[in-house]
């Protein structure tokens, strides 16, 4: 993903992605709009569940990349329903990249 694009997603969701990610977001730009999507979906999980983001428990990421034509978001302090997310938002982009290659 183009350096502006991680930038855009790691301002609009600091605690998200707090974290150094080692290869920057692996996946190219036309993964954005999942990731936006995917991000406001676990920091609204994260806002329903009460946590601050500044709390030590907020969920972040520690891998974002794309493996067989699919999403793989990786991270620490997700619940369940997060996990569901992430499995959602892959099988979304799974679908999108079978139809639109």
């Amino acid at each position: 993903m183009s350096p502006e694009n991680e930038t855009r997603l790691r301002d609009a969701f600091p605690a998200l992605y707090q974290q150094d990610l080692p290869f920057g977001f692996e996946c190219g730009d036309g993964w954005f709009d999942v990731l936006r999507d995917l991000s406001e979906k676990l920091q609204a999980a994260a806002e329903v569940g009460g946590l601050p983001q500044d709390s030590e428990d907020y969920p972040y990421a520690t891998q974002v990349k794309h493996k067989f034509t699919a999403l793989r978001w990786y991270g620490e302090h997700l619940t369940e329903r997060m996990h569901m997310l992430i499995d959602e938002a892959s099988r979304r982009a799974r679908t999108f990249l079978s139809v639109y290659p």
